[in-house]
């Protein structure tokens, strides 16, 4: 039954990998990543602290300690090592 419901949820999203990045080149590095409607980016962590913002749109973030909608203009920090998935609603 499970199953189904989450099949019936993810109806119409699109499943992407997390980025390419896999080793930061300086102290701070801004990355940029437009995400259409209805995407989720899979499970993952990294070996870097994240600030995953919303400049438009709503970003939700899933992680072991919850679930954090972020609109607009708010952003959410995420330690290094922290698994989390990223949807865009």
């Amino acid at each position: 039954m499970t199953d189904n419901i989450e099949k019936q949820t993810m109806k119409g999203w699109v499943l992407t990998q997390r980025s390419k990045h896999r080793k930061l080149t300086h102290p701070i590095m801004p990355v940029r990543r437009d995400m259409d409607p209805m995407v989720q980016v899979v499970k993952h962590s990294h070996t870097w602290g994240q600030l995953v913002y919303a400049s438009q749109g709503v970003i939700q973030v899933i992680a072991d300690d919850g679930r954090y909608i972020i609109p607009p203009g708010q952003a959410l920090w995420l330690p290094s090592g922290v698994e989390h998935q990223v949807s865009s609603l």
